[in-house]
Formats: C-alpha cells, structure tokens, sequence
C-alpha cells in the first residue's frame, strides 16, 4: 500500500524537483476549478502524512515514517523542508488548556509536616 510520504520519498531519490512539484500540487488549493472530490482527496493525503508521522509505525517494508522524511530531505531538500513547515507543523486538532490533573501548586510532601 503506497501513501504519499512513500511516493515522494521514491521521486526524491530519482527526481528531487518532481518530488517538489507533486508536494506543491498537494499543498495548493488550487482555486475554483478545482473539483470538491480532488480538494477532499488532497486533504486526506495530508492528514495521512500527519497520521503517520505521530503513530510512527513502520510499513510493510519496515521503513519508518522518520526513516522515509530523513531520505527526502537528503535527496530532496526543498520537498522535505516543506513537508514539515507545511503539514507537521500545524496546529492540533485538540487542545487542553488545563494543567493536567494537578493544579499548578501542589503540596505533595506526605511526611508530619503535609497538612
């Protein structure tokens, strides 16, 4: 199963400016004349990118998501600073605001002297 990161990362190691071009045709949003179903399909492409960058988990090859953005930036330098300024370099879905479970100022001694 192939997925962007790894078609990319097979351009950039023959072509590093084609590799460039097929990013930059993902990341634009290419105005009116561009069908709903190409807009949907690119932003799928991209979540997919983020999606498996967190999770990390290698494909069916072996080869880690990492493994495939340090080959891209080495072939492919422009395409593979893009990728992480344009797609993980996003803000998050989620956010907490909190602090987590603890407030910001805890006593948490539990000698004589913790009250």
């Amino acid at each position: 199963r192939c997925s962007l990161l790894h078609d990319l990362n097979s351009l950039a190691s023959r072509r590093d400016k084609l590799a460039v071009k097929l990013l930059d045709f993902v990341l634009s949003q290419g105005g009116e004349s561009e069908s709903a179903a190409l807009k949907l399909k690119k932003e799928q492409m991209l979540q997919h990118i983020r999606r498996t960058a967190v999770e990390g988990k290698p494909d069916e090859n072996g080869v880690t998501p990492v493994d495939q953005l340090a080959a891209i930036i080495e072939h492919a330098p422009v395409a593979g600073v893009r990728i992480l300024a344009s797609i993980l370099m996003c803000t998050p879905d989620v956010q907490d605001a909190t602090h987590g479970t603890l407030p910001v100022y805890a006593n948490l001694r539990t000698d004589q002297f913790s009250l």
